[in-house]
């Protein structure tokens, strides 16, 4: 008995671990770790049956029966995930237009794409993102079904583990509050958009209030119904503590969806026990429900109090607004019903919400004036009717009721099943009315393992149900349980080796074609290269800096290299290109942030606009990259300065340079002075570098005989260089007609 103890705690930290991973990127949108905590949960929770079907025999239940009804509803919901909402999400990459994943097509390497397509935009929340989403979704539900079922104290395991994430989060919340710590998860995880108000509310891992409650709502659930359902004072004491902390970090939100939530329970709790107080004992949860009603009550007052008294947040919705009446939410569900009476049978397509909503500003000017131009619909009901019309909507909506059918039969068969089934309802029917709970993961996560769980619980007296049964092989669950978690283990592998780590979601103009994707980096960034259809030696990206200045650090060799960008001068990042298959990772580190900003940023770049050989990470009075008379390069002004790499090499730099356009001074060819400067690896160079700059590797003056000349240079240099700093300075300039840029000479890339 002791050893079956251990074991089941081993498999309830594990287990802890799994839901807790998704608090790792509690935001939206995702801007790390795309699919990294999906797979971790699901290897952890196939790893569990595994382990229990493969050497415990005393772990697992003595019989394994499915349900017909079960068997019939499990088949239901993987039709619909994997044949209908998959055939349109697939169909809708082709065939709707202006979606965020589709300019994902446009990254070099089979990696980069899958990894741009998990991510989407940050303008936009749906598409095979939120597909992802809802398989690993259904996944997780399926085996939390299977844990519930087989394993021993499963379900009671699960259940306490949904409560324990809620009063995780919840503890982490206010304890930061207490201690004024605007963020507990490292920044570069996540962001806050409430940044500054952060010791107000409960930001501290969901980086924003209203994503806190609709997680912490089954937890509560569970907490709710153990006061009662507890059979000894000392757990109902417990049970009121941990409810107590949960109802205060919900209210603690200051979001009127956890106090209506809150309410809603407080309510349902009372009246089911005026309703059954017949025996005594429902007399100590009555006075403990009281008891936690009054405390939740003062509390709610103080924050009254705090938030008149707080001019920061004295715009607060719970001040505001009404509780049952939100004008703005209204005003767009009346513009999402005017877009589903245009196509109510099958909606306008997956994921078509965003640029429908577009649409609904230009077309309804007191919309678009109110700037709710929203990426969601703030009720997942509403959303599917739009995009997937009635039919294929009622369809879901008749599989969860099925899965409400399942639980109801699992309830009768635990104390207080009737109170736990009312909760569980409220737990997931608030949200989805109001907002949708697949916006954020960890939320769509804990309801889809909370519902599992429940389905799965079973009368241990088989002889006492009049269910029919499907037979089920061991065999066959082993062998599937074994196919998932090797699965998952490559997929994390996968995503490990080929996912940049750091690196904000892709982000395109979806307006009209872009040939770019863009991408925010974080202070400490992690990016790989692949191979692309220029195979040139680097990847050339763009940067495009929030403030100056801006230190970026890279490892150059064995000793790290920095450059320090300000006023006129130009910062970009260069990575290694890998293979199609295999990327090049080169971690880069920057000294700045954006001051006071939503998101913790200290550069954006372009993903990749151009190949070169010749790698230029810092200018001053240059150009950007161009072809010119079929030849890529930079034009310099009058007297610029550059740092480069060619080739990949370090004892030498090779570019060409020329000048094809017409010279100011007409009676002298063009001439031009050339300067070159060794910069050793572990050096650190700035503008100011320029001022007590060492003497030169070689100096130089060359003339060209005509302007369409590429004179080639090849400057030997030394093997511990990092780069390689070049000056060129001309004597006249010539403007082009089309533009004002004063143009001197064009650097070329070499041939390697």
């Amino acid at each position: 008995m002791r050893k079956l103890r251990t074991i089941q705690a081993a498999i309830g930290g594990l287990l802890g671990l799994a839901i807790l991973s998704h608090l790792l990127v509690a935001v939206n949108p995702d801007h790390t770790l795309p699919a990294l905590p999906e797979l971790f949960s699901i290897a952890i929770f196939s790893g569990v049956i595994v382990f229990a079907f493969s050497s415990k025999k005393e772990l697992i239940l003595p019989h394994f029966l499915l349900k017909k009804s079960e068997a019939i509803t499990f088949g239901l919901i993987w039709f619909n995930v994997l044949f209908l909402i998959g055939f349109r999400a697939f169909w809708s990459i082709f065939n709707t237009p202006n979606q965020a994943w589709i300019p994902c097509k446009i990254a070099p390497g089979i990696a980069t794409k899958v990894e741009c397509f998990l991510q989407a935009a940050i303008i936009q929340h749906y598409g095979l993102r939120t597909f992802f989403m809802l398989i690993t979704a259904t996944l997780l539900g399926s085996l939390a079904f299977m844990i519930s079922r087989k394993v021993k104290s499963g379900w009671q395991i699960l259940l306490n583990l949904i409560v324990f994430s809620s009063f995780v989060v919840a503890a982490t919340g206010l304890i930061c509050n207490t201690l004024g710590v605007e963020q507990a998860l490292p920044k570069t995880l996540m962001a806050s958009v409430y940044s500054g108000m952060n010791i107000y509310r409960m930001t501290q891992i969901f980086g924003n209030p209203g994503w806190v409650w609709p997680y912490m709502g089954p937890g509560l659930a569970i907490s709710f119904w153990l006061i009662l359902a507890s059979s000894h004072w000392l757990k109902k004491s417990l049970y009121l503590l941990i409810s107590l902390l949960i109802v205060i970090g919900i209210l603690a939100t200051q979001q009127r969806g956890g106090l209506l939530l809150c309410i809603i329970y407080f309510v349902t709790i009372l009246i089911y026990i005026l309703i059954n107080q017949i025996r005594n004992r429902r007399w100590l949860s009555l006075f403990l429900i009281s008891f936690l009603t009054t405390i939740s009550a003062t509390y709610i007052f103080g924050q009254f109090h705090k938030l008149t008294y707080n001019t920061e947040i004295s715009n607060s919705r719970l001040l505001n607004t009404s509780l049952f009446f939100d004008k703005e939410r209204f005003q767009i569900w009346s513009i999402a019903f005017s877009f589903f009476k245009r196509k109510p049978l099958l909606g306008h397509g997956y994921a078509s919400w965003f640029q429908l909503a577009l649409q609904g500003g230009q077309e309804n000017a007191e919309f678009a004036a109110s700037g709710n131009i929203l990426d969601t619909a703030h009720n997942t009901i509403i959303q599917m009717l739009v995009e997937i019309g009635i039919i294929h909507t009622t369809f879901i909506l008749l599989i969860l009721g099925f899965i409400f059918y399942l639980v109801v039969q699992k309830i009768k068969f635990v104390p207080e099943g009737n109170l736990l089934i009312l909760l569980t309802l409220v737990s997931f029917l608030l949200p989805i009315l109001v907002q949708e709970i697949d916006y954020i993961r960890p939320t769509f996560y804990i309801h889809a393992i909370f519902w599992g769980t429940l389905a799965g619980m079973s009368n241990s007296n088989h002889k006492n149900d009049d269910f029919t049964y499907c037979k089920v092989r061991v065999s066959q669950i082993k062998k599937t349980s074994v196919i998932i978690f090797v699965s998952a283990i490559a997929g994390i592998i996968f995503c490990f080796i080929n996912f940049s780590f750091g690196a904000f979601a892709f982000e395109a103009h979806l307006s009209q074609p872009s040939p770019v994707l863009l991408r925010w980096l974080n202070p400490n960034t992690s990016l790989v290269s692949f191979r692309t259809p220029e195979n040139k030696y680097y990847s050339i990206y763009s940067t495009n800096l929030i403030q100056k200045p801006i230190e970026i650090k890279w490892k150059e060799g064995d000793r790290p290299f920095s450059i320090t960008s300000e006023d006129n001068t130009e910062l970009s990042i260069i990575t290694q290109n890998g293979s199609n298959l295999l990327p090049q990772r080169r971690n880069f580190k920057f000294s700045e942030s954006v001051p006071n900003g939503t998101r913790w940023i200290s550069s954006q770049i372009a993903y990749p606009p151009l190949q070169s050989n010749l790698s230029i990470p810092w200018s001053k009075n240059m150009y950007w990259w161009e072809i010119v008379e079929g030849k890529l390069g930079r034009w310099c002004g009058q007297d610029c300065w550059f740092l480069a790499q060619s080739c990949g090499v370090r004892d030498r730099v090779n570019f060409s340079v020329s000048a094809p356009g017409r010279d100011n001074i007409s009676t002298n060819p063009l001439s031009f002075n050339l300067a070159v400067y060794n910069l050793p690896q572990g050096s650190q160079f700035s503008s100011q570098s320029l001022e007590n700059i060492s003497s030169p590797l070689t100096q130089d003056q060359y003339q060209l005989t005509q302007p369409e000349e590429a004179q080639q240079l090849s400057i030997e240099g030394k093997l511990d260089t990092a780069f390689y700093l070049v000056h060129v300075e001309t004597q006249s300039t010539f403007t082009p007609a089309s533009n004002d840029r004063n143009l001197g000479v064009f650097i070329q890339e070499p041939d390697c």
